[in-house]
């Protein structure tokens, strides 16, 4: 190439000449279109490769806004609820001392959630079941109750069943003790203690989900409503929850923890008021 360019700058071109030119010059090209060539299947790659992400990307927010369109949302409304009782009459939440009201006239105590059972998703509910938490599952600090009892097998969007369940003594929730199984506490507390009745549920691509119904604060603590000397019609005033929350729609399954887990509070919290028999205590602002 040299050669040619000095016989170009200063000489007469020969045949030979000419041809290593030509030589020279198809060298060039042959480089330069296997650069071009180079950089165009890059490019080629390099689209494909985005190609091939945003479709991935598409179908994925495809399928999730399909089982978007196909989540279940069940809710709970409670026979005769009040806001006294949040749970309707028939979850009797003043259950220390055992008695008529709490038998119902049977020897075996229970407790009983009545009411009707509302999907108001957009796809149908799977495996429904309900148990009882101590805490508040939206703060993280709810503490299983009871074990789950099936409500249902399968409700479909926009319909509603008539409910009827009895969380008898076997459904309070265990720990392991010495080897065996033992309750947590005892039925005649849990309906006491009970701040969240929550439905556990699947769509039908298995995800769980869970909907939580709390009672609300009490406007007293309490101690007050323990104190009011058999005046129904104060106790009625003091147990008012008036800032009863609305059902929260959560994703996911609860962890197992029971009251057997709970940190225990330190000595002299809340004076002489027993924080392990009261469910406002750990969510009271004022104290």
């Amino acid at each position: 190439m040299y050669q040619t360019l000095r016989r170009l700058l200063g000489m007469t071109m020969g045949l030979k000449d000419w041809i290593d030119l030509a030589g020279a010059v198809g060298s060039v090209i042959v480089a330069v279109g296997t650069g071009a060539l180079a950089w165009a299947t890059f490019s080629l790659a390099r689209f494909t490769k985005a190609t091939v992400a945003d479709a991935e990307k598409a179908m994925q927010q495809a399928d999730q806004h399909h089982r978007e369109n196909l989540r279940p949302f069940c809710v709970v409304e409670f026979r005769e609820s009040s806001a006294q009782k949040p749970f309707g009459a028939d979850f009797n939440i003043r259950t220390a001392t055992p008695g008529p009201q709490y038998f119902a006239g049977d020897d075996k105590p229970y407790i009983s959630i009545k009411g009707r059972l509302y999907n108001r998703g957009l796809g149908p509910a799977r495996d429904v079941a309900a148990y009882l938490n101590w805490g508040s599952s939206v703060e993280g600090l709810a503490y299983w109750l009871t074990h789950p009892i099936v409500v249902c097998g399968l409700i479909a969007a926009n319909e509603s069943i008539e409910i009827n369940l009895s969380i008898e003594a076997h459904h309070v929730a265990t720990k392991v003790a010495d080897g065996k199984r033992v309750s947590t506490q005892a039925l005649e507390w849990v309906a006491n203690d009970a701040y969240e009745v929550v439905l556990r549920y699947r769509d039908i691509f298995d995800t769980p989900f869970r909907t939580i119904h709390a009672r609300g604060f009490l406007q007293n603590l309490a101690v007050d409503v323990a104190v009011a000397g058999g005046d129904k019609k104060l106790e009625a005033q003091q147990s008012i929850r008036a800032n009863r929350p609305a059902p929260v729609f959560l994703t996911g399954e609860q962890p197992w923890a029971t009251l057997a887990d709970k940190p225990q509070p330190p000595p002299g919290w809340l004076g002489s008021v027993d924080t392990e028999l009261s469910v406002e205590a750990p969510f009271r602002h004022d104290v």
